[in-house]
């Protein structure tokens, strides 16, 4: 929810937010800075609700501060968001207003210009401090504007650490990957948009020239500031190895297939990890006399995570595909002595971020919670002997970040300053329209603008309108949203999770599911169905219990409902009442051996259930006929591990489905290439990344692609298709005094 003393009224009433509530939070930053206080204080977080909704603030403002000050305040912290400021650019561009007048000298209480001139050293002294502040504030209210300022979740220690970004990117163009030179001065940062320099302590950048083509994931200095080494890739192909000339401004190819690399201290080697083969080599600085240090085996991957300082050891990370999810961090001593596990931890990510500090401090990322697919990154620290690869120390946490992924980890030669890429992300609603009787996506667009993640689950029987589920006010509720509007609308909202609502083929009724919310939910714990008049009134239990997962509903015409049970062996389906819950059975299906997931869908006449398995030997959708029993089974070509199915307007299915790794381009399970009809559509990654790709699939088993995707929801007149994607916001940062 944020810190309380920032909060808006309509934040604290647990009403819908939007980009007024950021600028009220604004105001209160503002009048913090121009008077030392809090605008609402209290000594408990209820208190501190009961002045923002209640009190208005009377705070003396900075007697240097010029009279127009205090009514953009009093405007920011309207109570009333409709008399509030509408737009960031309007507090900015009064803002600005109010800085020209000051600088002209008719800011000023009781003075005019010619006492100004004359006013005193001493005077001219206080009236600078309270510029730097506006200025300041000008400054922060553009990244509100760029979309940069977030709810920090972050917990900092400012004794111990200084924390400061170094880039404001857009989430249209986040930053891809960053390293800072070795003399702690300038920082070479890639995104979509080019390769950049910039000036860590005055903040002056430009562009270094490089091919639009390439997209870069990974950078480092060589030591003589001059040039960079670049590992990424094209569209479609696999990852390589360049080196970027600052001085000369050229792009060099060093070498091809290459999935992560390490530049040693002294920049004349460079330790890889293959993308085939997955083996790990040490070359030259030209590329030249590789020489192997180690394979993965069996389901194993590698990446190489940096070098000791004396460039006399290799840290890599082990993975290993397996039911545990173990990862290790191993030292590779050049030497000769036997490689040392320094980390063992199913937290570590395997290709995230390491560095090895001049100290003998190797820092990496940890994850909080693997078990929920929990999205906090940290780093921490353990101290290593650089030449045994023994380690003198417990792990220890350094940052206390919620919220966010930790990628490209460098530091200065003298360990002082550390750079790194700290990335967000959220899930949005996109709705795009059906073209080609369904087999291509046109205009596609982002629907929901908030900074949490919304879920798409349904439609409206109108098409107009998506149902989708949200966590914006700290658990998930159910919203809506017309598809021309920037509006939400709440349905449902409680202490617990609920999640895909489902409009029944009537219009009459409101079905979703409700469970505890998952960072307190037990295995064995019922899921509760529930129903709600659309039209408003009192949420009922409809069913209560353990193995539900999905209730599906028919068109109008055959106005039919089902929903499953399964158990280890069987998939049931029950035909279903809104007011009296299961009614028959209608079918069942084996499902042995038991999937992890699966995902089916009733078609449109009531008569026939689709069924796909997310299992990588599972390349079919099994059709289930309801009046005969009779399964049909059709096989997908060149695709396999679904995710979800819906039934498409044309009898087709729209199928969600993880890449397949192409045997052309690689022989190791930890890359994979997509090729899709569509260029843009091209997918190339490391297998882990869990990608996936909408389908449109026809009675025969050809797929079609129309892009990435989890799942989608096609509405009811079969013209539009909404579905998840996510928006990701990346910058540089630094961190001292670490």
């Amino acid at each position: 929810m944020g810190t309380p003393a920032y909060m808006s009224p309509e934040q604290v009433r647990r009403e819908p937010l939007d980009t007024r509530t950021d600028l009220f939070s604004f105001g209160a930053v503002l009048c913090e800075m121009a008077t030392g206080r809090q605008p609402f204080e209290g000594c408990s977080a209820a208190l501190i609700q009961d002045a923002i909704l209640n009190h208005t603030p009377q705070l003396q403002l900075n007697p240097d501060l010029p009279a127009g000050f205090q009514s953009i305040i009093n405007k920011a912290l309207e109570k009333d968001r409709e008399q509030r400021y509408q737009f960031a650019s309007e507090i900015r561009a009064d803002l600005r207003r109010l800085k020209q007048e000051a600088d002209s000298g008719g800011g000023r209480q009781g003075a005019d210009v010619a006492d100004l001139h004359r006013a005193s050293a001493s005077a001219w002294a206080h009236r600078s401090r309270w510029l730097v502040s506006l200025s300041a504030s000008l400054v922060l209210m553009a990244m509100v504007s760029s979309g940069i300022w977030w709810r920090h979740r972050q917990r900092i220690d400012p004794v111990v650490l200084r924390e400061r970004p170094l880039t404001s990117n857009s989430s249209e163009i986040p930053v891809t990957a960053a390293a800072i030179s070795t003399d702690g001065r300038r920082l070479a940062y890639a995104s979509n948009d080019g390769v950049f320099l910039k000036d860590v302590d005055t903040g002056e950048s430009h562009r270094i020239p490089s091919p639009k083509h390439l997209s870069f994931f990974a950078l480092a200095w060589f030591p003589e500031g001059t040039k960079l080494l670049a590992n990424g890739s094209s569209s479609g192909s696999l990852p390589g190895l360049w080196v970027i000339s600052i001085l000369e401004g050229t792009v060099r190819r060093l070498r091809d297939d290459v999935c992560s690399a390490a530049l040693s201290p002294d920049g004349s080697r460079i330790a890889i990890t293959t993308c085939k083969a997955q083996e790990i080599l040490v070359i030259g600085a030209g590329g030249e006399d590789p020489q192997r240090l180690t394979v993965a085996t069996g389901k194993d991957f590698l990446a190489v995570r940096g070098w000791s300082p004396d460039g006399q050891g290799i840290v890599y990370a082990r993975g290993f595909h397996g039911s545990n999810r173990e990862l290790t961090l191993e030292f590779h001593d050049l030497r000769g002595n036997r490689p040392r596990v320094l980390l063992s931890d199913p937290r570590l990510e395997g290709f995230g971020p390491g560095v090895f500090l001049a100290d003998g401090r190797y820092l990496y990322s940890r994850m909080t919670d693997p078990d929920h697919n929990d999205y906090h990154r940290n780093l921490w620290e353990i101290r290593v002997d650089s030449r045994t690869g023994q380690v003198k120390s417990e792990p220890r946490q350094i940052t206390h970040w919620t919220d966010f992924f930790v990628s490209s980890l460098s530091a200065s030669a003298d360990g002082r300053r550390l750079a790194f890429v700290k990335e967000s992300t959220q899930v949005d609603v996109y709705i795009g329209s059906l073209e080609g009787n369904g087999k291509s996506l046109k205009d596609a667009r982002r629907l929901t603008f908030d900074d949490r993640d919304d879920f798409p689950a349904g439609w409206m029987p109108d098409s107009k309108a998506v149902l989708f589920s949200s966590d914006r006010n700290g658990n998930f509720d159910i919203f809506k949203q017309a598809i021309d509007q920037r509006t939400v609308e709440a349905l449902l909202a409680s202490p617990k999770d609920e999640c895909d609502p489902l409009v029944t083929p009537d219009g009459r009724w409101l079905l979703y599911f409700s469970l505890p919310t998952w960072k307190r939910q037990a295995s064995s714990e019922p899921v509760e169905l529930r129903r709600v008049p659309l039209s408003g009134g009192l949420s009922e239990v409809v069913l209560r219990e353990p193995c539900l997962s999905l209730v599906r509903c028919s068109g109008p015409q055959a106005n039919r409902c089902v929903v499953d049970h399964r158990d280890q062996r069987e998939l049931s389906f029950y035909s279903f009442d809104v007011i009296r819950g299961k009614d028959r059975l209608l079918a069942r299906i084996d499902v042995q051996p038991p999937p992890g997931e699966f995902s089916w869908t009733l078609s449109s006449d009531g008569s026939y259930i689709a069924v796909v398995m997310d299992a990588l030997s599972e390349n079919a959708i099994r059709v289930l006929s309801l009046e005969t029993g009779v399964v049909q089974t059709v096989h997908v070509k060149g695709w396999n591990r679904f995710q979800s199915i819906s039934w498409a307007s044309d009898g087709g299915w729209l199928v969600s489905s993880h890449p397949i790794p192409d045997p052309s381009l690689s022989s190791s399970p930890s890359w994979f290439v997509v090729r899709a009809t569509d260029p843009m559509a091209t997918v190339a990654g490391p297998i882990n990344a869990e990608s996936a790709m909408l389908l449109h699939v026809d009675p025969n088993g050809n797929a079609q692609v129309l892009g990435p995707g989890d799942f989608s929801i096609l509405s009811p007149d079969g013209s539009k298709l909404a579905f998840p994607k996510e928006t990701t916001v990346a910058n540089a940062w630094m961190i001292e005094g670490f």
